[in-house]
């Protein structure tokens, strides 16, 4: 359909002069049908400066959403349209080179120079699609469920593995910042999916093999199981003793790590990687519960931080630890109980939390309701005194497991758990 409607813009042109909203329409559908064309009768007929076009649909921008050829973009610099200045939005279709002399074009800067920010805008762009979400056409961060997803990684793997080839030609006559490509290919070793990419910067004499532990370390928090592969084979016991974190979701990876005594539970060094796990994933729930009992191990029950905190209490602390994983933690009754330095207990850290209908799962086991902390509150007087919405339902279900004694016990100030609601009630009735 867009090739019909630039041939349709190209006939029209033959017999009268375009609007402005007609001519930008135009632009939009030569780059759409890659229609060089079209694109340069168009070229000099509107102004090129952005404020005229508007960022969004600057041609250029829109070009490179649209994934248009190299030949698209080199006439629209070369008739003063600008790259956008992101370092996300490259010009992928095309070859390395073509992208480079781009560069070169649209701010006049030399080669090395050039070359010199393309690593950079990839290394970022390789980083984003990890993390966040981009207007780009082929979104940064794709879900699996995406059906273009391995088409744009096979594309991108080969495109990479290009670059590989371009960047060590071009080291003839350009001395580069070893550091920029050593980031570079700890990027790429984030993903799975790029594999002949590794391998080929892996073949090239731009490799490091000083880096091989670093990239290993990426590997494994990646869960890049064939890139972790790749590595191993020219790894020495040094680089294994760079790996610091365990996978998030990849028991067959952990499991490797385990074959070649890497982190094996119990171990400072493997405490010191499961703190890691449980204290600062984005999310633990039925994903990693495998992994978690894998790396849980008895003696970490014992375990305190500067706060005197369990990895109970700090699990309970991350509000990103799915609360029916708690039980994974416990490892004897003693530290259901466990106070830190100020006197509070799991249970405690529990109330305070969003989710108090969880209390039931370690009061069942054994957790102890009448601890008090220093201010001599139990574990109602927190429940009834938090800054959620509690509703009387809520009430009557933590009633049913929680003893009733709990209710007439005073703290320091001399009030009990109701005394709390009430004021509490009243401080929300006079707001």
């Amino acid at each position: 359909m867009n090739n019909a409607i630039a041939d349709c813009y190209l006939e029209q042109m033959k017999t009268r002069n375009l609007s402005e909203r007609e001519l930008k329409e135009a632009i939009y559908a030569s780059i759409r049908s890659d229609n060089t064309m079209l694109l340069e009768a168009c070229m000099g007929k509107l102004p090129t400066d952005e404020g005229y076009w508007g960022e969004d649909r600057y041609p250029t921008y829109f070009a490179i959403r649209e994934m248009a050829s190299s030949k698209i973009i080199r006439i629209l610099v070369e008739n003063g349209y600008k790259l956008p200045y992101h370092p996300d939005i490259l010009p992928w279709n095309g070859s390395p080179e073509d992208s480079i002399n781009l560069i070169m074009k649209d701010n006049g800067a030399d080669k090395e120079k050039a070359i010199t920010y393309f690593v950079y805008s990839v290394c970022y762009y390789l980083e984003v699609m990890k993390t966040s979400y981009s207007g780009f056409r082929v979104p940064f961060n794709m879900e699996t469920e995406d059906i273009y997803k391995p088409c744009f990684f096979s594309y991108l793997d080969n495109w990479l593995s290009e670059f590989a080839v371009f960047l060590e030609n071009e080291s003839v006559n350009y001395n580069y910042n070893g550091k920029d490509i050593d980031l570079l290919i700890a990027k790429i070793a984030q993903y799975q999916e790029l594999t002949g990419a590794l391998k080929t910067f892996i073949n090239s004499p731009l490799f490091d093999k000083e880096n091989v532990g670093w990239y290993l370390r990426i590997a494994v928090l990646s869960d890049n199981e064939d890139g972790f592969d790749i590595l191993a084979e020219i790894a020495d016991e040094n680089d294994f003793k760079e790996i610091k974190h365990y996978p998030k979701h990849n028991m067959s990876l952990l499991n490797k790590l385990f074959e070649r005594n890497i982190l094996i539970p119990g171990t400072d060094e493997a405490y010191e990687a499961f703190e890691g796990f449980f204290s600062f994933m984005e999310k633990v729930d039925e994903e990693e519960e495998d992994i978690l009992k894998a790396i849980m191990h008895p003696s970490y029950g014992d375990k305190r931080d500067e706060f005197g905190r369990t990895i109970l209490i700090r699990a309970i602390k991350n509000r990103h630890f799915e609360p029916y994983l708690y039980p994974v933690l416990v490892t004897s009754p003693m530290e259901l109980n466990a106070r830190d330095n100020e006197g509070r207990t799991a249970l405690y850290y529990l109330a305070r939390t969003e989710y108090p209908e969880c209390l039931e799962i370690l009061t069942r086991m054994g957790a102890i309701p009448f601890c008090i902390d220093a201010e001599g509150n139990n574990v109602l007087h927190i429940l009834l005194g938090g800054d959620w919405k509690i509703t009387l339902d809520d009430i009557v279900y933590d009633m049913g497991y929680l003893p009733k004694e709990l209710i007439t016990m005073k703290n320091a100030e001399g009030k009990t758990p109701l005394d709390i609601l009430r004021d509490r009630l009243y401080e929300s009735k006079s707001e």
